[in-house]
């Protein structure tokens, strides 16, 4: 019998970023010009690295913030106050939106 209610519990929470309003006004100034043609989405993309790059200092939040930007995007522009990039116990990784 297993006397132990916490043997099987893993010792690591989820644990998230939530990305900053400064941040998400830069972001959005971005697509901005994007949309009115003053940058290409090459340069969308290298600008969007960078300000990403200055905010997320954890390298697995940032490589997935990179690799789903197109995903990310939309939120930023939608009004979203709240975005958190989350990763579970078992590595799994996804944007929380909100606007609270």
């Amino acid at each position: 019998m297993i006397t132990n209610p916490d043997w099987n519990t893993p010792k690591e929470e989820h644990c998230f970023h939530q990305i900053s309003q400064d941040c998400m006004l830069e972001l959005a100034g971005c697509v901005e010009c994007f949309d009115k043609g003053l940058i290409d989405d090459h340069m969308l993309s290298f600008m969007c690295k960078q300000i990403l790059s200055v905010e997320i200092n954890d390298p697995d939040f940032l490589a997935f913030s990179l690799q789903n930007i197109h995903e990310l995007l939309p939120h930023v522009t939608s009004g979203d106050s709240t975005i958190r990039i989350y990763k579970d116990v078992n590595g799994d990784t996804w944007f929380g939106v909100g606007n609270t």
